[in-house]
């Protein structure tokens, strides 16, 4: 789960009592530009994409819950298209 807010103004990691922190719940792994482009626009919608990284393909997802929290999900979509990828094949 992260908190949009501090992705805008990091400050708000020092400035608050207690502090925000970007990161609210689980890990964090796979930042990019658009990754950093979609958490920093004023309202974030849905959205889902596919981006390589590293040569691997990541299905990433957000989920906004309300206007501090959004969920994120990253999952390796090799292993999610291959067995679909398999049942085509015959």
């Amino acid at each position: 789960m992260l908190n949009p807010r501090v992705f805008r103004d990091p400050s708000l990691e020092k400035k608050l009592y207690p502090p925000l922190q970007k990161i609210e719940a689980g890990s964090f792994q796979l930042e990019t530009d658009k990754f950093n482009m979609l958490l920093t626009m004023p309202t974030i919608k849905k959205a889902t994409f596919i981006e390589d990284i590293k040569g691997k393909k990541i299905y990433k997802m957000f989920l906004p819950l309300d206007e501090n929290r959004v969920i994120y999900l990253a999952l390796d979509y090799g292993k999610m298209s291959g067995p679909f990828i398999g049942i085509l094949l015959y």
